[in-house]
Order: C-alpha cells, then structure tokens, then sequence
C-alpha cells in the first residue's frame, strides 16, 4: 500500500463502485449492532439509548425498531414454555412467573421510560406488545390442564401494571385509556374468541384458595402483593420512599376495577369488577394517616374537581363526571358484598 501511494504522488485513486460498497458496508454494521444490542449492552446503556431516542422525532424508526424486537423476544421467550399439560404446582407457579417476569423485565423499564419522557406515539407501541402477548396460537394435537393455561398471561400482566402504575404518577391517563380499551384478537390463552384485554389481564383467573396454594401465603388478596413485590424493584428510582410506590400502586390497582366494570369487560350481564389489596389498605388510609395519603387525595378530587379532574379530563370514563360517579357507586356496593376480611 505504501508503494501504490508513492507511486500515485498523492492523486486520487478512483475505485468503481466505491461509494455503495461504504454506504452498503455501513448499513450492515449498523444492522449488526442492532441485532447484537441486548448480548453487549448493560442494562444502563440500554436505558440511556431509551432516552436518547425518546429526545428527538429523528429517531422515532430506531425506538419502533428497539422496542418491537425487546417485544418479539419477550414473546419467543414465554412461547418457548408455552406447553401448559401439566398440573400447576407452586414450584411451577414460581418458576413461571420468574421466566416471564425476566422475559419482559427490559419491556418493563423501557415502558416507564416512555411514558415518563415520550410522546403518545412511544407509549401506543406498548398496547400492541400486550396484545401479542396475550395470544397462544392452537398447535394440532396440543391439550392444556384446566386453569395452567392461565400461566401464559403473567408476563403481559406485569408489563400492563408497570404501565399502570408509571401512568397513574406521571398523569399519562389518555394513554392508560387507550391501551385499557384494547382486545385481543381470537386465539388467545382464553379461547378462540376475541376478548378486551381487561377481561385477560384485569382478573386473577385463580381462586383465593389456588393463589394461597401457589403462592405459599395466608394473604387477602395474594395476587396484589405479587404484583406490588415483582414491580417494586423497577420503580425503585422513581418514589422517593415505598409509601408513595405502594399508594401510587393501589390508585392504579382501584382505577384498573373502575375502568373494568365502566368498559363491560365481565362475563355475560352479571355486573363485577375486581378486588384487591387496595380496599383494606384504603381503610388504613383514612383510619390512621387521615385520609391525607396520596391514595385519599386522589380519589377525593374527583368529587372535588369534577370534570376537571385529570383522569376525566384526558377522557377516562367518557369525560364525563357523571358517568364515573355512577360506576364509582356501582363498584363499591360490589366492594362492600364482596371484600375479604
């Protein structure tokens, strides 16, 4: 080579072609990196190109494409174990929530991300990865134990109560509603009917008694305290102490029950929404701390400020005062019949 640039006394060298061979060559790089990103990159640089994409429309391509593949992994991840013919068992439970739960952690810290710092565009994408992974395609041949089945919606229901809770704390209720209006299209681990994605993901599906089994606890409502536990490290950043995580959990826990009963997602025509560890954390609430937690404060504005309170105001029960007050009464005549003690 440097023989061949004596002897050119420093002229350019025109090479055919040598313009697309770089640009084509550049592009198969950036493929690379790309494809490789979740092998060689920490958890901190992930969140850091996040942010980095979530700052400017010019990257708008580079996060669809980052975040659709972290939901094409997570979905190849839970169908790998997509077998459900077996009895569940608590060593089972527990392995299963671990591998969806570490399936679409990455899913998890991006989502809070989005909707702390994006536009609604970066927040919708997330509606379609739930909807995807509320799907089970029927194999020829295949057979599932009764209530195992309900093992393949763990992962998504981790995924929509993060996007839960970090809506609620960062008021991003237009986005909330959307994606809580969503369906999932027939072949899901339901059945071969399409369903709103409330009806897969707003139940726990198991009885008290199979949770307490499952899980190896004596709680009210075992399923809250999964949920609050295995989202509690991924908010860790953002809640000054555990109060405010756990108060912000049980306005999201109440609302999602709000939102269920208001959007029909029950069975047939017998009205019900669902209970959790908020109905008996709320007691404790207004009894000790009176009813100054952020919990109470929540909920008594929406008597306060009417069509003005932000839930309602970015559309959430119609936009209208009216009809939240009507399926707030609705659901606690429901609580009352209905909360363990």
């Amino acid at each position: 080579m440097k023989i061949l640039a004596a002897s050119r006394h420093g002229e350019v060298l025109q090479i055919k072609g040598a313009d697309d061979l770089f640009v084509e060559l550049y592009e198969q790089v950036i493929a690379l990196g790309k494809s490789n990103i979740n092998r060689n990159m920490s958890h901190d640089m992930m969140m850091a190109r996040v942010k980095k994409y979530l700052s400017s429309e010019l990257y708008n391509i580079d996060y669809s494409d980052l975040i659709e593949k972290l939901g094409i992994e997570a979905y190849e991840k839970i169908m790998d174990r997509a077998n459900y013919n077996f009895t569940i068992t608590p060593e089972l439970f527990s392995a299963y929530l671990d591998l969806h739960h570490n399936a679409v952690r990455l899913l998890m810290d991006t989502a809070i991300l989005a909707i702390r710092w994006g536009k609604a565009y970066h927040i919708d994408i997330f509606g379609d990865i739930l909807v995807k992974l509320c799907t089970k395609p029927f194999r020829n041949g295949e057979f599932y134990i009764r209530n195992t089945q309900y093992l393949h919606a763990l992962g998504a229901t981790l995924l929509l109560n993060t996007i839960g809770v970090a809506c609620v704390k960062y008021e991003r209720f237009a986005e909330l509603n959307r994606i809580l209006k969503l369906s999932v299209p027939a072949g899901n681990f339901i059945g071969p009917y399409r369903k709103p994605l409330l009806s897969l993901l707003g139940l726990t599906h198991w009885t008290l008694d199979e949770l307490k089994y499952l899980t190896g606890t004596t709680y009210y409502y075992p399923w809250s305290f999964i949920l609050i536990e295995k989202l509690r490290s991924h908010f860790r950043d953002y809640f000054t102490v555990n109060s405010e995580y756990e108060n912000t959990f049980y306005i999201w826990e109440h609302l999602e029950s709000l939102v269920f009963g208001y959007n029909q997602c029950y069975i047939l025509d017998r009205f019900y929404v669902p209970t959790g560890q908020f109905l008996r954390s709320r007691v404790d609430y207004k009894m000790r701390q009176n009813g100054e937690e952020p919990y109470c404060l929540f909920f008594d504005n929406a008597d306060k400020l009417k069509n003005e309170w932000e839930p309602i105001k970015q559309g959430m029960f119609g936009g209208n005062y009216d009809e939240y007050k009507k399926i707030f009464e609705q659901a606690e005549e429901f609580y009352k019949q209905n909360m363990r003690y």
